[in-house]
């Protein structure tokens, strides 16, 4: 929906949509550089459009998921609270994307390239799991990683100084 930002107006083509991806396409007709906001009650931005600049337009999507009263505004100048509209949403609210089953999906995923690549290198010499080391190799590994840590500790020191 369009959206006429202006130094002393902020005109929203509709105050009402319903719940999913809601598009405002603001057009900056004042002299200075504004901003766009969909606030939820309390002040929580949904949404925002930054650095629009006299003369342009720039597309804001937001996905909303609950229906209720929401505000827009404009910021001229990008200062204040801005030049507030009320804004409500209705519908059935329900998410574009289920985040969780797509979450889920990627962490399974990623697992199979983790087993993937340690199966790769299992299979090449000297690669070991840590629990399959024994105790002296541990031990030997301990000494290596300490043998390290002795001079970072001490351009650690000297930094800090």
């Amino acid at each position: 929906m369009a959206v006429e930002a202006s130094d002393d107006a902020c005109k929203v083509a509709r105050n009402t949509a319903n719940t999913g991806n809601v598009t405002f396409e603001v057009t900056n007709k004042g002299t200075k550089v504004t901003e766009f906001y969909l606030y939820a009650e309390g002040d929580r931005i949904l949404g925002e459009v930054e650095n629009i600049g006299p003369g342009l337009t720039r597309r804001l999507i937001v996905e909303v998921t609950e229906a209720g009263r929401l505000q827009t505004a404009c910021k001229p100048g990008m200062k204040g609270d801005g030049i507030r509209g009320e804004f409500t949403v209705s519908g059935d609210g329900k998410k574009s994307t289920d985040t969780n089953a797509k979450l889920a999906e990627a962490t399974k995923s990623y697992q199979r390239y983790v087993n993937s690549q340690l199966e790769t290198h299992r299979a090449g010499d000297g690669f070991k799991l840590y629990t399959e080391l024994t105790e002296d190799e541990v031990k030997a590994l301990a000494a290596a990683v300490d043998a390290l840590g002795e001079p970072i500790s001490k351009v650690a020191e000297v930094v800090s100084q």
